[in-house]
């Protein structure tokens, strides 16, 4: 009858719903297991000495672009707003593949405690000693007890998300340590987390 061919392909449709759901979040998971999996391996190599990085000419602006660009897609899905204000050029020596890998990890956790709709801004500027990158948001900040403790390895925060594996702060850390520069976080004077990257033009 068309009541029961109605049914069923109701039935079919809610299957499909399913199974799709099922495989995303099969998806979510391998994608999280390999990022830790590989971010675990960087880590070694950094504290084994073994990760070549190289002494490049970096132009801020290119380099922050290069990091906003896989996360761009769940940036919009979150409704939220990432600004780069257009600033005076600034340099730094550094390797573009890894710079923008730690710079990436920050703009993420920027976006996951920044509210739905939300933005991120990220500033750069360059003085004589060094080259600055700072990445905020407007979201509730840094627990004050947190911040001590932001960069240890699988630390996870009290405004930890659900999916958090504490492992891309500490690697941003040692990236940007191993190329003569320091990472810092701190709550903004207007509310929201803020991370200062420095990069310094001579060894200090």
């Amino acid at each position: 009858s068309r009541l029961d061919a109605g049914t069923l392909e109701l039935e079919q449709e809610g299957e499909i719903q399913g199974t799709k759901v099922y495989l995303d979040r099969l998806e979510d998971q391998i994608f999280r297991m390999e990022y830790l999996v590989a971010s675990l391996l960087t880590l070694s190599r950094l504290d084994a000495g073994t990760l070549e990085l190289e002494q490049e000419n970096l132009d801020a602006a290119s380099v922050i672009i290069e990091a906003c660009e896989p996360l761009e897609p769940k940036i919009r899905a979150r409704e939220q707003t990432l600004s780069i204000p257009q600033q005076i050029q600034a340099c730094f020596k550094g390797d573009r593949h890894w710079t923008a890998e730690a710079l990436s990890n920050l703009i993420k956790n920027c976006s996951e405690h920044a509210r739905e709709g939300g933005s991120i801004t990220i500033k750069y500027h360059q003085n004589p000693l060094y080259t600055e990158i700072l990445v905020a948001d407007n979201g509730p900040g840094f627990d004050e007890e947190d911040i001590p403790h932001l960069f240890q390895r699988f630390y996870r925060g009290k405004n930890a998300g659900r999916d958090s594996i504490g492992i891309g702060l500490a690697l941003s850390k040692s990236l940007i340590e191993r190329q003569n520069g320091t990472l810092r976080a701190d709550n903004g004077q207007d509310g929201g987390a803020c991370f200062t990257v420095r990069f310094y033009t001579d060894s200090r």
